[in-house]
C-alpha cells in the first residue's frame, strides 16, 4: 500500500481518530473523498470525528449521505453514538442493536454492544447477559477476559450460563 492509495490514507485516519487528531483524521478522508465522494468508509470517518468533537448537526449530514450510499454495520454504530450523545437512550439502543446485528455477532461487536448497554439507564441486565454470551461462546477470547471486567463492574462475580447466554450473540 502506498501513501497516495486510498485504503493508506483512510488507514491513516482511523489512526488520527484513536490519536484525538481529529482534524487530520477529517483532512485524510476529504482527500478520499475528493476523489471519490462515495466513499462510504470516508464518510464513516468524517462522521465519527463529528460526534467526538460534539459537531452533531455535520455528523448528521454524514450520516445522511452514507444512508443514501449503502447499509453497512458502523453506520448504526456511529447514529447510536450521535443519539447517546443527544440523550436519547432509547433510539441509540436500536441503532446498537442494528449494529450487532449487521456485524454478525463476532465478539468484537458483541463486546462494544454489551459497553453501550452497561452505560445506559436501565441497560444492566442486558449488558449482563451479552457479558455471559461472550463468555461462553468465545471463553479463550480477549472479549471472554474483558467481559469478565464488565460483569464485575456491573457487580457479578460468578460465570453462571444460562440457556440463553449464546442466543444474545446469535441475534
Amino acid at each position: 500500500v502506498t501513501p497516495g492509495n486510498p485504503k493508506y490514507i483512510l488507514a491513516r485516519a482511523q489512526i488520527n481518530i484513536e490519536s484525538l487528531d481529529y482534524t487530520r483524521a477529517i483532512d485524510d478522508a476529504n482527500t478520499v473523498l475528493n476523489k471519490n465522494p462515495d466513499s462510504i468508509p470516508a464518510r464513516l470517518v468524517i462522521a465519527k470525528a463529528f460526534i467526538l468533537t460534539s459537531a452533531e448537526e455535520e455528523a448528521e449530514t454524514q450520516l445522511e449521505e452514507i444512508a443514501k450510499r449503502g447499509e453497512v454495520a458502523e453506520y448504526y454504530k456511529l447514529r447510536g453514538m450521535l443519539a447517546k450523545r443527544r440523550g436519547n437512550d432509547e433510539e441509540a439502543k436500536k441503532d446498537y442493536e442494528k449494529f450487532f446485528q449487521m456485524a454478525g455477532g463476532i465478539p468484537a461487536s458483541a463486546f462494544e454492544y454489551a459497553e453501550f448497554l452497561e452505560s445506559i439507564d436501565g441497560g444492566a441486565a442486558d449488558a449482563e447477559a451479552v457479558y455471559r454470551a461472550i463468555l461462553k461462546r468465545y471463553p479463550e477470547s480477549l472479549f471472554a477476559e474483558k467481559s469478565k471486567e464488565g460483569l464485575s463492574r456491573l457487580g457479578s462475580s460468578s460465570y453462571i450460563p444460562s440457556p440463553s447466554d449464546t442466543d444474545s450473540v446469535e441475534q
